[in-house]
Parts: C-alpha cells; sequence; structure tokens
C-alpha cells in the first residue's frame, strides 16, 4: 500500500504503527517525517515528529514543525501562541550559556506569547536583571505571579536587585505576597526571607495560619526556624518528623510524572506543554466518607430479579419443620496422638455394662405376665455395641398362667446365660497406616514401638584416629627442614 499513490499516507500510517510496536523509534521517525511531507496536515505525523525534535533538543526544528500545523489549520491561535512561548523558553535555556544574545531574544519573546509562563517570566526578569532593567523584571514577575504563585518567581523577585540587604529583600517580598493574599506560596516566601533577615517574629506569624496542617516546606521552615533563633535540636528534630508525614507540596507534574524541575514536553507521551504546577495525584487525602451517587440506570441495572405473584388459594400454608436430632461427636484425635488408656478402656465398659444388667433385671424384678420376644431383643440388640457381633436374643422364662395359680409363692428360675460370641480368626496384623475416621478406635492388636539401636548408648565407636602405627617410623624418617633461623643455620653449618 505505501507503493501506490492513492494508498501511499495509508500505507505509511500502517509502517509506523508497526515501527512503534517493534519499538523502533528511529524508522517510526523517519516513516512520519516522509508522510508529513505527503500531507502537511497529517496530526499523526505531525505529533510523532515534533515529538522527536522536542526530545533531540532541536528547537528550530520544532519550531518549524508547529509554524507548518498553525498555517495548516490544525491549532488555533490561543494554543500556538502558548506552545511557540514554550519552544521559545526551552531554546533560551538551552542556550543561556553558549549564545547569551539569542537566548535573551527568545526568552523576551516568550514571555510575550506566554506572560503567566513561570520559567519563561524567571528568564525573562533574570535577563532584565542583569541589563538594570529592575521595573521590567519586576513587572514580568508580577504578572505571572498574579496567575500562578510559584517559589521560583519569589525568588527571582526578592534577588531582582543586585547588592540588596537582606531586609530590603524582605520588604520586597512582603510586597509581593500582598497581591495574593492568604496564600501559602507568598507565606513560604515571606518566612524564607524573615530567617535570612534574622526576622524570627515576622516568620512565625507568617507561618501561623498554616502550622495546624502544614506541609513538608512548612514543616522545614519551622524546624530552621527553631534551630536558628533558640537553638532548639529536640523542637527542630520533632518538626522535622512532622515534615516526613506531612502532605506533599506542589511540584511539576506531567501525566502522572513528578519533576523537580519544569521541562518543555512529557518524558511519558511527548505532549507538548504538559506540565502543571500542582499536587502529585499520588499524594492526594483520599476522601473516606466520600459516596458514588448511582443513577436510576445502575438501579434498574443492580436490582435483584422480581418473582411472579402466586394466588393466595395456591400458597400452601408454613409447616413446622421437625427438630434435627442433636448428634454428639467425639473429639478426633490427631494423626501422631496415641489413643488414650481411657478411651481403649470406655468400649469395653460400655459392652459389658448393658449385658449386666439385661441378665440382671428379671432377676430383680419377676415378670408376671408374658413378655414381649420383639421387645426383648430390641433391648437387649441396643445394649450391644455397633462393633461387635450380636449376641443371641436373650429371652425371659416367662411362667405360664396355670403354674402361676398353682404356684404363686415359687420364685421363677434365673435366665441362662447369654452365649458368648465365637471367637474370630487369628488376628490379623496391624496395618501400617489408617484411615483418620479410625484413629479414635482403639488397635485390634496392641502396636509394639520399635527403636532402631544403631550403637549401644555408651559405646563411643571406633575413631578414625585410632590407626596402627609403627613406634620407630618417627625415628627411621627424615627429619624436616626447620623453618626461621634454626633452618638457616642448619643449613647454613650442616
Amino acid at each position: 500500500m505505501a507503493e501506490r499513490q492513492d494508498t501511499r499516507l495509508l500505507g505509511l500510517r500502517g509502517l509506523f504503527i508497526e515501527a512503534q510496536r517493534a519499538d523502533d523509534a528511529m524508522a517510526a521517525v523517519v516513516i512520519a517525517d516522509e508522510a508529513l511531507k505527503l500531507a502537511p496536515n497529517a496530526a499523526w505525523a505531525s505529533h510523532a515528529v515534533l515529538g522527536f525534535r522536542c526530545a533531540q533538543g532541536d528547537w528550530n526544528g520544532a519550531l518549524a514543525i508547529l509554524d507548518g500545523n498553525y498555517t495548516a489549520g490544525m491549532i488555533d491561535k490561543p494554543t500556538y501562541r502558548r506552545q511557540r512561548g514554550v519552544l521559545l523558553t526551552a531554546r533560551a535555556m538551552a542556550l543561556e550559556t553558549e549564545n547569551r544574545d539569542l537566548a535573551r531574544s527568545s526568552a523576551m519573546e516568550a514571555v510575550k506569547l506566554a506572560p503567566t509562563l513561570v520559567p519563561a517570566a524567571v528568564l525573562a526578569a533574570k535577563f532584565e536583571s542583569e541589563a538594570h532593567q529592575v521595573r521590567r523584571a519586576m513587572k514580568i514577575i508580577e504578572a505571572a505571579w498574579a496567575a500562578c504563585p510559584h517559589p521560583d518567581l519569589a525568588d527571582a523577585y526578592a534577588h531582582v536587585r543586585l547588592g540588596d540587604s537582606a531586609l530590603q529583600r524582605l520588604s520586597r517580598i512582603e510586597n509581593l505576597a500582598a497581591r495574593t493574599r492568604d496564600h501559602v506560596e507568598g507565606a513560604l516566601a515571606v518566612a524564607r526571607a524573615a530567617i535570612d533577615a534574622a526576622e524570627f517574629g515576622r516568620a512565625r506569624a507568617a507561618l501561623a495560619p498554616f502550622v495546624d496542617d502544614p506541609t513538608q516546606r512548612v514543616a522545614m521552615l519551622m524546624a530552621e526556624l527553631e534551630r536558628t533563633e533558640h537553638g532548639d535540636a529536640g523542637k527542630a528534630r520533632e518538626w522535622t518528623l512532622r515534615a516526613v508525614r506531612a502532605r506533599h507540596d506542589p511540584a511539576w507534574t506531567a501525566d502522572g510524572y513528578v519533576s523537580d524541575r519544569w521541562r518543555p514536553i512529557s518524558p511519558v507521551t511527548g505532549r507538548l506543554d504538559a506540565f502543571q504546577w500542582q499536587t502529585p495525584v499520588a499524594s492526594l487525602p483520599s476522601e473516606r466518607n466520600s459516596v458514588i451517587e448511582s443513577s436510576e440506570f445502575a438501579e434498574a441495572v443492580l436490582a435483584p430479579p422480581s418473582r411472579p405473584a402466586i394466588p393466595e388459594g395456591l400458597v400452601e400454608p408454613p409447616r413446622a419443620a421437625p427438630a434435627a436430632p442433636v448428634v454428639i461427636t467425639p473429639a478426633t484425635l490427631q494423626d501422631n496422638e496415641p489413643p488414650r488408656p481411657a478411651e481403649i478402656a470406655a468400649p469395653s465398659a460400655a459392652v459389658e455394662t448393658p449385658v449386666e444388667e439385661a441378665v440382671d433385671k428379671p432377676v430383680d424384678k419377676p415378670v408376671d405376665g408374658p413378655v414381649d420376644k420383639a421387645e426383648d431383643n430390641r433391648g437387649v440388640e441396643a445394649a450391644a455395641p455397633p462393633a461387635a457381633e450380636p449376641a443371641p436374643p436373650l429371652q425371659a422364662a416367662a411362667p405360664s398362667e396355670a403354674e402361676a395359680e398353682a404356684d404363686p409363692t415359687d420364685e421363677p428360675e434365673p435366665p441362662a446365660e447369654p452365649a458368648k460370641p465365637a471367637e474370630t480368626a487369628a488376628a490379623a496384623p496391624t496395618p501400617l497406616f489408617r484411615n483418620r475416621s479410625d484413629l479414635a478406635k482403639p488397635p485390634e492388636t496392641p502396636i509394639q514401638a520399635i527403636v532402631p539401636i544403631m550403637r549401644p548408648p555408651d559405646d563411643p565407636g571406633v575413631e578414625d584416629d585410632d590407626q596402627p602405627r609403627d613406634e620407630f617410623a618417627e625415628q627411621i624418617a627424615p627429619k624436616a627442614q626447620a623453618g626461621g633461623w634454626r633452618g638457616f643455620w642448619s643449613r647454613f653449618g650442616g
């Protein structure tokens, strides 16, 4: 598409996007420059080339691109004046030490195009002050201060006349701060000049309205004031700690990027005139009690679905839910906890006690009437534990009616002893691993503890150093050469 004349601009746009995805800045700029020559009103190409010129410090090329955008009708006149003032200020700052004449002319033109631009006003006032044009410099700073109070403007206003004393600078700063009353920048400028002039009372009076909720600069000035006036290191340290936790002061911010100095373009997006003097978003306090107002549409979307109405005749009356049986679960043991002796003996006692009671109950109280076999069987089955095999049903020998009438004084014969369950086969060995549900149950066979005995505790073992050695080896073996002065004499004397 880039090779055809009718689709060449569209093809260059696609190649530019692919170069950006590949992080090839040089190729992207070349493609954008070619597209700008083909179509001077292409906004994407103009923005890319302008950002590249500013990043490279080619301010003359950036000014040419900006003039072309204004000629093509891409930007209006106020925007053109503001952006041209930004580019001229950047060129003046770059040429301040190399070409002061061009830097001065650029700063003067920039402050005419953008009088509220803080860097342009500071630089222009500096050049006017060096030329002994104090009144012009003061007017430039006062115009910019009325629009945006800034500490750089206050510093330039204080030193607008070279050779003034600290008291003269304080008086000048107080006049500047009076133009914007109750502003924190004016109070900070007055406090700074008062501390330099050793007027500590005036410094405290200037900072008094902002002490309850100080910013970092206010807290640091209070720390300096305590240290300079009273020499109180404790209070100075306290104010320094408050400065760490205090609110942030305004700073140059662009697209979430915070800088300590002004820059003509944003390093994030390459946008021209992106930096603003404001409090960073990350340091703003959050409103805890703020509530997002809901709209009617959101309430309709988030509302629960409505249920269809049911006729009254079809609605069943509410029924009482049956009471759930109470189940008492025994406490489970841990995997590594051995069964307790009381828990092992408890099941056996539970098995023996019901059977004895079932056997002794007919003896204590004779049965007058016939005994129901089914009820007797249920009683014995309830007494038997669930784990053991059920014992055969016990039947109490009930005397017949004829025998009861014939001999009422005779006592009934005791019932026969319950049959013992048959012994099971040989007990199986205890498994190495059991289920978690079986941990509370006693094992069928006791688990023997196996302690591997590597060596007796009183046997230290065979030491590796006890090797057979020849007691005459030291006498036969050649002696090692002595070191130090002894070795020297042995070698020297033979």
